[in-house]
């Protein structure tokens, strides 16, 4: 039976089908001293994988180990965790990967920030594993045609070295105020994996709470490992169909309006330039996401009015304008990148 230490921070971590990097992940948190315990969620994995968890847990008193009888995806479970350490009593809880490893004082830094800089979401500085040099995510932010994009990808490190006000964090490493969870609402459970961290940033952000990224939370990150195991055109296209789900369900309509020509623009040129240049699997996935959101607008009109009903947006229209990334540079940069170089995108690794 864990004994809790409500002066510490849980750390979940999800396993599915990759004990190898969980364990990895797990040495890496155990050696924290400001780690309460771990929670260890495993979605199913086949029995040899659970048997190995179950010697792990039993092994170790601070790993809480969580089995579902089937794969929930990575919203629900985590909700239903985030929901018994809430009741529990802990102000925080934090989230990582199974495909990262943690430096010595992540946590700490982590609260550190939270507490100095009143914030209620920390994003850590994720690092390539394959290159430390290099960024995997700095925090979130946000182009003004409705995309939510890992701020730094692929620049140097110590270009990311001061703290920042980002709109939302990874999941993949990361700590939230479990008082905001428990008013703003969790992870939205229509996504099964994949985006649900960049809602519910954009969500908290819009709200009126501070998202801070600090430079010294820092974790190594495989990048795309379990991500590798589900990618398909199919996932694509359902990725694609939560970015305009979470556009139109969270922005004011007064940004939506005079985003939209902008939207139309870049849309219809990702399609004319995958037509000319032949990406037909990209194609696909563009007009399959475009017809997924026309069919589906009931829903999302439904769970913006709920939103909307609920809760108030406190940003104002000036303050969410400036903070979108104007999208033709950045696209142009990814156009030059992704279809002349033909190098892969990190949804593609």
């Amino acid at each position: 039976m864990i004994e809790f230490d409500l002066t510490k921070t849980p750390v979940v971590v999800l396993n599915w089908k990759g004990i190898e990097d969980t364990i990895k992940a797990l040495e890496s948190l155990l050696v924290q001293e400001m780690v309460s315990h771990v929670v260890l969620i495993d979605n199913d994995s086949d029995q040899n994988e659970k048997q190995r968890l179950r010697a792990l847990s039993e092994a170790n008193p601070r790993i809480d180990l969580i089995e579902n009888p089937r794969n929930l995806g990575f919203g629900k479970a985590h909700n239903h965790v985030f929901r018994l350490l809430k009741q529990k009593g802990f102000e925080f809880v934090a989230c990582l990967n199974n495909d990262a490893v943690a430096d010595e004082f992540w946590i700490k830094e982590l609260v550190n920030c939270a507490f100095e800089r009143k914030a209620s979401i920390v994003a850590s500085l994720m690092v390539m594993e394959s290159n430390k040099e290099l960024v995997d995510t700095a925090g979130h932010q946000m182009l003004s045609t409705g995309e939510i994009i890992p701020r730094g990808q692929g620049e140097v490190t110590s270009n990311y070295s001061d703290y920042h006000e980002v709109i939302g964090a990874c999941a993949g490493a990361c700590l939230y105020d479990l008082k905001m969870l428990d008013k703003l609402g969790y992870f939205d459970e229509r996504f099964f994996v994949g985006y649900e961290d960049a809602e519910l940033g954009l969500r908290a952000w819009l709200c009126g709470y501070t998202c801070v990224y600090s430079p010294k939370a820092i974790v190594h990150h495989k990048m795309s490992t379990s991500i590798g195991r589900i990618r398909s055109t199919e996932y694509l296209s359902v990725i694609q169909s939560h970015i305009f789900y979470t556009w139109f369900k969270l922005m004011p309509l007064k940004i939506i309006l005079v985003q939209f020509p902008a939207m139309v623009f870049k849309y219809s040129m990702v399609v004319v330039v995958d037509i000319v240049f032949l990406r037909f699997k990209f194609l696909k996935v563009m007009v399959v996401a475009i017809l997924k959101t026309f069919r589906q607008f009931p829903q999302f009109s439904r769970a913006r009015n709920d939103f909307y009903s609920n809760h108030n947006v406190e940003r104002s229209f000036r303050e969410i304008n400036q903070s979108l990334i104007p999208f033709l540079a950045f696209d142009i940069k990814r156009f030059w990148s992704f279809v002349i170089l033909k190098r892969k995108s990190a949804l593609e690794k």
